[in-house]
């Protein structure tokens, strides 16, 4: 989907690595918004309500930091893998509670994410890569105070192609017509790393998803196309 196109009387690229790139794409929970502050409260909040054992989400969220669990692309299979014996209605009737939870308790920004998007977006165009649907993504981002018309494109749970299939970034890089090796995606998780894989288009992994620097190095992402957060991105930007 595409939200908040707008011209800009001027539009220059910035270097990354020493390479000029026109498109900045970034995923949102963990890069932009600090996810691992309030989502697993959420999530086991929504089990305790629900009347099912939290045990296996604290395990769960253990092997996440430790790279044994490479994740899942959506909450709906996330609950479907640790509770297996629950219906599709049950998983529903758990992901209702479970977004409501998060509506009431959102993520905050991560430090220097929020400047660091408003910048970028005054240079090069900027778009989001994320598997959350519309509704809610709007909510998170004004609550953490980012703008919509930053971003150039918004490729959502709408569009129909979640990742980690490519094709989750390759809408927003045939979109906005720039070749796969003029943009940047910036993730947090392993199917933001699989998805640009597929996709042929460089990655840069960030540290505050929750997932430690060994594993992503462990999958084949380089030492210094790791960082702490988005805001250290800034050291390998050049005009």
């Amino acid at each position: 989907m595409c939200y908040g196109w707008r011209r800009r009387k001027k539009e220059r690229l910035l270097k990354f690595f020493g390479k000029e790139k026109k498109l900045f794409i970034t995923d949102v929970d963990g890069v932009l918004l600090d996810l691992m502050a309030c989502f697993p409260k959420n999530l086991l909040d929504a089990a305790i309500e629900f009347g099912i054992s939290t045990e296996l989400i604290k395990q769960y969220f253990v092997d996440v930091g430790a790279g044994l669990n490479k994740e899942v692309a959506s909450v709906s299979a996330t609950i479907k893998m640790l509770y297996p014996e629950l219906n599709d209605i049950e998983i529903q009737r758990f992901k209702t509670i479970f977004h409501q939870k998060d509506a009431q308790n959102p993520y905050p920004p991560i430090k220097g994410s929020r400047i660091m998007i408003k910048w970028l977006a005054k240079h090069i165009k900027v778009a989001l890569c994320t598997n959350k649907g519309l509704p809610d993504l709007k909510h998170h981002l004004q609550f953490a105070g980012f703008k919509l018309e930053w971003f150039s494109f918004i490729s959502s749970w709408e569009t129909g192609h979640p990742k980690p299939d490519p094709r989750a970034l390759t809408i927003i890089t045939d979109a906005l017509n720039i070749p796969k090796e003029k943009s940047l995606f910036v993730g947090d998780w392993f199917p933001d790393w699989e998805c640009a894989k597929s996709a042929g288009i460089p990655f840069c992994a960030v540290l505050s998803g929750g997932i430690p620097k060994h594993v992503f190095m462990r999958e084949g992402i380089q030492e210094n196309h790791i960082f702490e957060r988005l805001f250290n991105i800034v050291e390998i930007i050049k005009p």
